[in-house]
């Protein structure tokens, strides 16, 4: 089963700092290799009682993602929609963006042209095209975008207050793979 390892720098008064990249679609036999470079990334200047945090999880290979921030207000949630993974490699990301309030449908739905996406490939992930009829297409349906705001304003609401949230979707599957509170 492949995996992803991502890592955080957490400071004795319990703030976290992302640690370098999130590594997709990892063999077994690579995740130690993974972890060591993660490791190998902290200052050696970190305020004494700082750990280093690595967390290895099941990886999901999206045929979209959904980045949601939860706003204070406990209302709103702005999206950001791409094909494949939310990983950043050489040639950018290509976001749709919306927002949704008080439940209604999404507000200023801004479909950008997306022609290239992060795919998973052996041992690893990198950039592929988008197939032609998706690549201005919207990534979510107004209906699922207000759905992915509704599960972010749970989730939100079971932390207790505002946060970031990672989605990815397959199919009509949707599976929650990050929430950072702020």
């Amino acid at each position: 089963m492949p995996v992803s390892v991502r890592g955080w720098l957490v400071g004795p008064d319990g703030t976290a700092q992302r640690l370098g990249p999130t590594f997709n679609n990892l063999s077994r036999t690579t995740v130690e290799a993974a972890v060591a470079e993660l490791a190998g990334r902290v200052d050696r200047h970190a305020p004494a009682g700082s750990r280093c945090v690595v967390a290895a999880q099941r990886f999901v290979p999206a045929e979209a993602t959904v980045l949601a921030h939860t706003l204070p207000d406990t209302r709103t949630v702005r999206l950001r929609m791409c094909w494949g993974l939310a990983e950043p490699l050489g040639d950018g990301l290509h976001f749709d963006t919306c927002t949704v309030r008080d439940g209604q449908p999404p507000e200023d739905y801004r479909v950008t042209l997306k022609p290239t996406a992060t795919a998973a490939m052996p041992g690893g992930t990198g950039t592929v095209g988008v197939p032609p009829r998706l690549r201005g297409r919207p990534v979510l349906s107004p209906a699922a975008a207000l759905d992915c705001a509704r599960a972010a304003l749970d989730v939100a609401g079971a932390v207790g207050g505002p946060c970031d949230l990672v989605f990815s979707l397959t199919g009509p599957d949707r599976t929650l793979l990050d929430c950072r509170p702020l």
